[in-house]
């Protein structure tokens, strides 16, 4: 009789220890999902900010190549013309290798961010 309410013992207490520490790991889990998600979403953020900045830059940059160059053809379309055909090039790359220079590394990217 007292062996089995010493067993009973034990097994009330290896399953309440047993559910405190899954308690305990979905906590963890929660916590580095909320991580991982907080450290993505403002990596993401900053990422867009230098990009808008970039082509802000980008922008200004370009048209003082146009009108650079049209006051070197002496006509300003062409200088304008010249400058979207270098944009229309490199569009044609990177369109040809997106998969090497943009989603691959990006892939990458993302994959290490999710699983550190």
């Amino acid at each position: 009789m007292e062996h089995e309410e010493s067993e009973k013992g034990n097994l009330s207490t290896l399953i309440s220890t047993a559910k405190g520490y899954i308690d305990t790991r979905v906590d963890l889990f929660r916590l580095n999902l909320a991580k991982n998600a907080t450290d993505n979403f403002s990596s993401l953020i900053t990422s867009l900010v230098a990009i808008v900045l970039f082509l802000i830059a980008l922008l200004f940059l370009s048209i003082g190549a146009a009108l650079w160059l049209g006051t070197y053809f002496e006509r300003m379309e062409y200088g304008f013309f010249a400058i979207g055909g270098l944009y229309v090039f490199t569009g044609i790359i990177f369109f040809m290798l997106k998969k090497v220079l943009i989603k691959d590394p990006i892939s990458e990217s993302l994959m290490k961010k999710m699983l550190k």
